[in-house]
């Protein structure tokens, strides 16, 4: 919050008034609690958008056309006052990002090289993940039923493929700097004020050691997670509807994908426009599209090791974003 607001000019994090902080013997500091000021707010953007998705979802699967059942959802779905919410929240993560990489004299914050050994790394996190969301989801099939038991089968009888894919992911030397990033970034993490976004939380994510949440990464993990978050958010919604009306599945499910789509596709277009330039972002978007697939596929795999172990109803949205990311679902099996 310091190096944010004092040294690089970020304006839309709650101002820091002040921090306890615990100083070792060798001077080093560990900030143990910090004060921010209060930011006037509509609520954050999960719950913003849960609610959004439930009213909007709800009317439409009303007066949508029966064709959106088969598939051509996209072209009738108004959302055009989100969108434009999402294309602010692109820009406004664009901005943490540009601020992260301001050039500094202190070391925990100056962008580095991202190196062959910081790919490796990365690879090696990807692949621990997945070795961890293959054993639970082998435990978990049993207690699994219907879509997410297909879904689940069909994600076990890829194992390779997924593994080859993150091999290849990170093979590639990329053309850009590591910083410091949010760490923990989804819809739960920003606050709606007057159609814009403040960002908070920047502890990183709580149950990982210190030194992991200090470390510096691609700005792309980031948006990976909020691209994440919007998938949660969709089928959050289903979920709910369905146990209204339970007729309304199909058209429902359609819808919520559309919505998905058009949502990623806004806020990823307004991320690229302002992040453009930056050293941390790499100025080939191959690269960086090779970056995002990875750190998607690292938290989805994440994803299924949590809903197994926590919320094994929910574990069917990570099984359907990792067999997206490897494009299991246009396989001629189904």
């Amino acid at each position: 919050g310091r190096f944010l607001i004092e040294e690089a000019g970020f304006a839309i994090a709650p101002p820091l008034l002040g921090a306890v902080e615990r100083v070792a013997g060798d001077r080093s500091t560990t900030a143990l609690a910090a004060a921010f000021g209060f930011v006037r707010n509509q609520g954050d953007g999960w719950v913003y958008t849960i609610e959004y998705l439930l009213r909007t979802l709800d009317e439409l699967r009303l007066t949508a056309p029966a064709a959106l059942a088969e598939g051509s959802a996209r072209a009738h779905v108004p959302h055009g006052f989100y969108l434009a919410q999402a294309r602010v929240l692109g820009q406004r993560t664009a901005e943490l990002h540009r601020a992260l990489a301001t050039p500094t004299e202190d070391p925990a914050f100056a962008p580095e090289p991202i190196t062959k050994a910081d790919l490796k790394a990365w690879q090696r996190a990807a692949r621990r993940q997945g070795e961890a969301a293959f054993k639970a989801l082998k435990q978990a099939l049993g207690k699994l039923e219907g879509a997410d038991r297909d879904h689940a089968q069909k994600l076990l009888a890829h194992r390779s493929d997924c593994f080859a894919r993150i091999e290849a992911l990170s093979a590639q030397p990329v053309a850009a700097a590591k910083t410091r990033i949010h760490g923990d970034y989804h819809l739960g993490q920003v606050l709606v004020a007057q159609n814009d976004f403040y960002i908070l939380d920047f502890e990183g994510e709580p149950a990982r050691p210190l030194a992991e949440r200090r470390a510096k990464s691609s700005p792309l993990k980031d948006v990976a997670g909020m691209l994440r978050s919007f998938d949660y958010a969709a089928w959050t919604a289903v979920t709910n509807l369905a146990e209204v009306h339970p007729g309304s599945d199909e058209i429902v499910r359609s819808l919520a994908e559309a919505w998905r789509q058009a949502t990623v596709a806004a806020f990823l277009d307004a991320y690229r426009e302002t992040i453009a330039g930056c050293a941390s972002y790499p100025e080939s978007e191959a690269e960086a599209d090779r970056l995002l697939e990875l750190f998607l596929l690292e938290k989805a795999l994440y994803e299924i090791c949590y809903e197994a172990a926590n919320r094994p109803g929910w574990i069917g949205i990570p099984l359907k974003g990792v067999t997206r990311l490897l494009e299991l679902e246009a396989t001629p099996d189904g």
